[in-house]
């Protein structure tokens, strides 16, 4: 198999540059550490990334084929986007056009507005295109035990902690509890702020479902660390932080740490050091594709519902 990867930033490369292959945080590291590929394409206008993955792993670098331009000619098993969401469209839209591949991965946000994700959706069934955009947390073992188990409780009310801005990261926690709970009710947007420096739009806001309503509130800017997830529910409560797990039962009006589970938290570590590998593991066996590729469409709805105020889904 072959496959082409578009874009060495952050999740193209630049999160496991300094692993050495220990995480697959990126895209890179992901499809280097699976063994179906035997072809690897890159292409970056940034011909700097080029020098720092020969740099990082000199006898990989040798089986890379290092383009110049995007080969339209060529036709691919994969295709993974990992540019700015400003040049999703035209990368999505030439790709198809062209017949390149029959799978696309694309990282998220879809593409910059409603419109253009909304063609592409169209093209992809059009085509028979499988489109999987890179909201990874639905794809990890630990958040598929998590609805499980919380879809068996009685919910009172659940709490989202996120860093960076709503494009960043709150679109992840968005995206999750769609696959958790589907379609929201209603979106309340309670507070909205715009951090020129890093171009982030934070906003504190409310989810809501006919039987419990979702707190979601921007937290420290950069360190995401500080990213939660708190659900409550007759007779207790579970905590996820960072790298713990942790779950309470409810006793009179305390809550009361249960014994620590460490077979669940070490399922959450290993996940997290290794979310892209499940992410491309998880596409080619996943058959809800059309399913998840229009909750990503209504991700993004609800996100230019909290930014614009004006936007109904």
């Amino acid at each position: 198999m072959n496959c082409l990867l578009i874009g060495l930033g952050n999740a193209g490369f630049q999160y496991d540059i300094n692993s050495k292959l220990n995480t697959q945080h990126s895209h890179f590291t992901s499809i280097i550490n699976n063994k179906k590929f035997k072809n690897i394409y890159l292409l970056d206008k940034n011909k700097k990334q080029y020098k720092q993955i020969k740099n990082f792993n000199k006898e990989l670098s040798q089986k890379i084929i290092f383009l110049d331009k995007l080969p339209l000619k060529i036709n691919f098993n994969l295709i993974i986007i990992a540019t700015t969401t400003s040049s999703h469209f035209k990368f999505l839209k030439k790709i198809i056009l062209n017949k390149m591949t029959k799978n696309i991965i694309c990282e998220k946000p879809f593409t910059e507005n409603l419109k253009n994700s909304n063609e592409i959706l169209r093209l992809s069934i059009k085509n028979n295109i499988r489109i999987l955009i890179n909201y990874h947390r639905r794809y990890l073992n630990i958040f598929k035990w998590i609805k499980n188990f919380i879809l068996k409780k009685k919910i009172n009310k659940i709490q989202i902690y996120y860093s960076k801005g709503i494009y960043q990261n709150a679109c992840h926690f968005i995206n999750l509890i769609i696959f958790m709970f589907g379609k929201p009710k209603n979106i309340t947007v309670l507070k909205k702020y715009y951090n020129k420096e890093n171009n982030f739009v934070r906003a504190d806001f409310i989810i809501s479902y006919n039987k419990f309503k979702i707190n979601c509130f921007a937290t420290s800017l950069l360190n995401i660390e500080n990213n939660k997830l708190v659900f409550y529910y007759q007779n207790g409560k579970l905590i996820l932080k960072n790298k713990e797990i942790n779950i309470y039962i409810k006793k009179k009006e305390k809550y009361e740490l249960k014994k620590k589970n460490n077979q669940l938290e070490n399922l959450l570590i290993e996940n997290l050091q290794n979310y892209q590998y499940y992410v491309l593991n998880n596409f080619f066996i996943n058959r809800n594709y059309k399913k998840n590729l229009k909750e990503a469409i209504l991700t993004d709805k609800i996100l230019n519902k909290i930014a614009n105020e004006k936007t109904s889904y």
